[in-house]
């Protein structure tokens, strides 16, 4: 049965935690984790963008008239000086699913190896068995 569930847990722990994304940070950026807040949003530059007269009329009540930029929760980024965030991400999540498998996989077989399918004591007993239905035999 671990081997049907490894796959799905190690997905649900790549893809929907902050573990990875952490990890890729603290050895690319930052070990201290300093930044990780702005690190995680993306980043759009609004002038790009054909807003409506209403949107704009709704910045403008929210002082918010003169921004230049859009942060959104996404690794994901314009910026020219680091294009590949989101590539490196999914890299690392997908090495971690490929690692955590293997590593279940791993474990699986080596609780398998060490804890016998058969106790001593039955084996005991089917070899006993056995020799005395072979004495048997050669006593006729």
């Amino acid at each position: 049965m671990s081997v049907f569930t490894a796959f799905p847990q190690a997905c649900i722990i790549a893809f929907t935690s902050e573990f990875i994304p952490r990890l890729v940070y603290m050895y690319t950026i930052d070990a201290d984790l300093i930044n990780y807040a702005n690190y995680t949003f993306g980043r759009c530059n609004i002038s790009l963008l054909n807003l409506s007269e209403n949107a704009v009329k709704s910045a403008a009540s929210l002082n918010m008239a003169d921004a230049t930029h859009c942060r959104f929760r996404m690794h994901f980024s314009t910026d020219p000086d680091n294009p590949a965030i989101w590539m490196q991400i999914t890299a690392a999540r997908l090495a971690f699913v490929i690692v955590f498998e293997h590593f279940v996989f791993f474990i699986t077989g080596l609780v398998d190896w060490i804890i016998p399918d058969i106790p001593d004591l039955v084996q005991t007993a089917i070899e006993r068995e056995k020799y005395l239905g072979k004495e048997a035999l050669r006593a006729k």
